[in-house]
């Protein structure tokens, strides 16, 4: 059980969604739907500094007719997530390859995934800001909430609009938020981490890229909870 307490937080990150997968294009096509983003991870817990070496740098997302899909492992190639959402079948599937044990399981994009920790109090306020982030113009939000030690957490989240994949935010804590996260921050059991856009692409993209294996044991959310405190 060693190798389970030594790679948890590094489950926490591959469980990110956002969720929740750039220099910039040299001329940035509005309204892009198909291609892939790539995001930079910043790690924000000085707990984290001896694993930091485990940790994935970047996460890359597809997506095509407002559906995506991304897949991010830690670097000893221990464990894998790949997470795909159907956007037509409202559905968000999370494929789990760890030790040659593979499994999927399955949730409702208007549901609360037992993933990304959700926030009702969280305060999102738009503003008039702008900046360019991997070349598309992105709008900034002001986050407020209370965090559970009782402090008050303060942070921009930047979303463009200029890249078109409906529901990009269903499953983390900013759904009020249109258009596509370029800069924003998450916290995912307790471990932060921020994501910046450094690449957008427009390209085609197959669609067997969103297609689910059928060599995936499916589990239930009870299931996957348990695959989950393994690695906690």
């Amino acid at each position: 059980m060693q190798i389970f307490r030594s790679i948890g937080p590094v489950l926490a990150i591959l469980l990110l969604t956002l969720a929740v997968s750039c220099q910039g294009p040299s001329s940035p096509q509005s309204g892009i739907r198909e291609g892939y983003i790539e995001y930079q991870m910043e790690y924000q817990a000085d707990s984290l500094r001896k694993l930091k070496h485990l940790l994935p740098k970047k996460m890359k997302i597809y997506f095509k007719d407002n559906n995506t899909r991304h897949s991010i492992s830690d670097l000893a190639g221990v464990v894998e997530f790949t997470h795909i959402k159907n956007q037509q079948k409202g559905t968000y599937t999370t494929l789990v390859d760890v030790f040659n044990n593979h499994y999927k399981y399955v949730e409702k994009n208007n549901q609360s995934s037992i993933f990304f920790q959700s926030r009702p109090d969280i305060e999102i306020q738009p503003t008039d800001e702008t900046k360019p982030i991997a070349g598309y113009n992105a709008r900034r939000y002001n986050i407020q909430y209370r965090d559970k030690d009782g402090t008050n957490k303060n942070f921009p989240v930047y979303a463009t609009e200029d890249i078109q994949i409906k529901g990009f935010t269903d499953l983390t804590p900013f759904q009020r938020i249109d258009g596509v996260l370029m800069e924003f921050q998450l916290k995912i059991y307790d471990l932060p981490v921020k994501l910046t856009a450094t690449r957008v692409s427009s390209e085609d993209i197959p669609v067997e890229k969103f297609s689910i294996p059928s060599d995936y044991k499916q589990v239930n959310k009870q299931s996957m909870k348990k695959i989950i405190d393994l690695f906690k």
